[in-house]
C-alpha cells in the first residue's frame, strides 16, 4: 500500500463522499473513459449521486493523488454551492461543447477558467496544509493545463502537447495565479510549445 493512499487526506475525501451517498471509482488505465482523454472527472450519477473517478494507470501516486484531491475540490464546489460552481452550471454547456466551439462559448469558458482557477487553488491548499508533497510542483502541473484554456479562448483550439508538456510544466509559474486574465497572457514560450 502506499503512503497517500493510507493518509487521512484520502480518509476524509472517501468519508465525505460516501456521506452523500456517492463513490470513489479508480481506474487501471491512463484514462477514464468517454471522447475526452482526462485522467479525473466529477459527476452526478443517475441517481444524482457524487462520483469521482481517478484513472491512475501511467502516473506516480503523488500524479493520480494530485487528480483525486483536484476531483475532490469540484465535488465540494458542488456540495457547497460555490459561486464558481454555479456561474459554469447555469450556462447550461457541456465541457465538450466549449471544446469544439470556443468561439461560440467565450463568455462559459472564462466561466469554466475561473472554476478551475478556483479549483486548483483548494488543491494545493490541501496539499500544503497536510504536507503531502510538493505544492509548487502540483502547480506547475495545473498551470500548464490552466494555460492550455487559455490558449483555447485566445486561439479557439485545444493545444495538442503530448511530446513537449514537461517542458510546458517546467515554464510554468510555481503558484495558481490570481485570475483567469493572468493566464490569458501566456508565456511566448508556452504558446510556442503549444503551436
Amino acid at each position: 500500500m502506499s503512503f497517500l493512499i493510507n493518509s487521512d487526506v484520502y480518509s476524509i475525501i472517501k468519508e465525505d463522499v460516501e456521506d452523500l451517498d456517492g463513490k470513489l471509482i479508480f481506474v487501471k488505465g491512463r484514462y477514464c473513459g468517454g471522447k475526452n482523454k482526462c485522467s479525473g472527472l466529477f459527476y452526478l450519477d443517475a441517481k444524482d449521486n457524487p462520483v469521482i473517478k481517478v484513472a491512475k494507470g501511467g502516473s506516480d501516486e503523488e500524479e493520480w493523488f494530485g487528480i483525486l484531491i483536484h476531483e475532490y475540490c469540484h465535488f465540494m464546489q458542488w456540495r457547497d454551492n460555490s459561486k464558481y460552481w454555479d456561474r459554469f452550471c447555469n450556462y447550461d454547456v457541456t465541457y465538450s461543447q466549449i471544446l469544439s466551439k470556443p468561439e461560440k462559448y467565450k463568455t462559459e469558458l472564462i466561466a469554466l477558467m475561473e472554476l478551475e482557477i478556483n479549483c486548483e487553488k483548494g488543491v494545493v491548499k490541501i496539499i500544503k496544509n497536510n504536507n503531502l508533497f510538493d505544492p509548487k510542483k502540483y502547480a506547475q502541473a495545473a498551470n500548464a493545463i490552466l494555460y492550455k484554456y487559455a490558449f483555447l479562448y485566445k486561439f479557439n483550439e485545444w493545444p495538442e502537447d503530448n511530446r513537449t508538456y514537461q517542458k510546458i510544466q517546467d515554464e510554468s509559474p510555481n503558484r495558481i495565479l490570481k485570475s483567469y486574465k493572468e493566464y490569458l497572457d501566456i508565456p511566448k514560450k508556452i504558446i510556442e510549445y503549444y503551436k
